[in-house]
């Protein structure tokens, strides 16, 4: 069972401010999370939606997301399947995951199963949705 992590607001905005140079990172030193760790997105309303992308933290590979699945859900309670699964490639290339087909929700959940060198921790420079 995953733990449930809290963070400050200021470390969640880091993925939506459109800044490579910021940051989201997992918590890492007095208590450590493990695998899976994920990000909820709330895009405001039900949208049609076709993928995702994911920028790498900038700078440093630390916490660079390898494995990963993507869910959606339209009140973020019920997920189902995941809509997208895979391996991103080692690097901080932006990446981005086009679903097999559009999906009409309002949330998404981007899970991260595991990280480029095997650490516990996930970081991520910027999410966004691909409408």
């Amino acid at each position: 069972m995953p733990q449930v992590l809290f963070l400050p607001l200021a470390a969640w905005a880091a993925l939506f401010d459109g800044d490579p140079s910021t940051f989201w990172h997992t918590m890492y030193s007095i208590t450590m999370g493990t695998y899976p760790h994920w990000v909820d997105l709330d895009a405001g309303k039900a949208i049609t939606i076709k993928g995702v992308t994911y920028l790498p933290r900038q700078g440093s590979s630390n916490g660079h997301i390898k494995d990963y699945e993507i869910f959606v859900s339209t009140d973020g309670k019920a997920w189902g399947d995941a809509v997208a699964k895979g391996t991103f490639p080692a690097g901080s290339k932006l990446q981005t995951v086009t679903f097999d087909k559009p999906v009409k929700a309002r949330y998404i959940r981007f899970r991260a199963l595991s990280e480029q060198h095997g650490a516990d921790y996930a970081t991520a420079a910027e999410i966004d949705i691909i409408k």
